[in-house]
């Protein structure tokens, strides 16, 4: 998978929320729905950012964010390709108001396959803070229900995973911090 987007940690935080509330639901109806009020309710108790206009920011930024994919089906390499979120709000009611919104009808497949895509601990992961954090946190709970439970990467591969410019985190120490 890749993902290009104006995108930010707020951003990334809000759409796994999202993905948690309403997993049991992705395939069963196309939108789904949460109370404004509940939603920035959650991100006050964690210490994450909150508030109604910077939530409309994120479900725009998502909204203009891609992910590109790919996987086999049986012999067949299989792509596709969908825009990251799609979401309303009644301006009249932000405030008090619900938050529409939907997830791709094709990566659903992919969002509901263990073997590919991780259910993050959602509380832990909105008190994560950090450029990189959130994205780690992401690919590294994605090794932690396989066979072996083992990652293996060099610092370029993982500087390409989390988008990390070529001139930072030069060694694995940088990491660490």
């Amino acid at each position: 998978m890749s993902v290009e987007g104006p995108y930010c940690e707020r951003d990334r935080k809000l759409w796994v929320f999202l993905l948690y509330a309403v997993f049991d639901e992705l395939g069963k109806q196309p939108l789904h729905t949460l109370s404004v009020r509940e939603i920035n309710a959650v991100f006050r108790e964690l210490g994450g950012e909150h508030g109604t206009s910077g939530l409309w920011e994120s479900a725009k930024r998502l909204a203009k964010t891609t992910i590109e994919w790919e996987y086999n089906l049986g012999d067949e390499r299989v792509q596709g390709v969908a825009s990251l979120f799609s979401s309303e709000v009644h301006k009249s009611a932000r405030a008090q108001g619900n938050l529409r919104f939907g997830f791709p009808p094709l990566l659903i497949p992919i969002l509901k396959e263990p073997t590919r895509f991780a259910r993050p601990r959602v509380h832990f992961l909105l008190k994560l803070s950090g450029k990189y954090a959130v994205t780690l946190y992401e690919v590294l709970e994605g090794f932690v229900n396989r066979r072996d439970g083992q990652c293996r990467v060099s610092i370029d591969e993982l500087r390409t995973s989390l988008k990390v410019p070529a001139d930072s985190y030069a060694t694995w120490k940088n990491f660490r911090k």
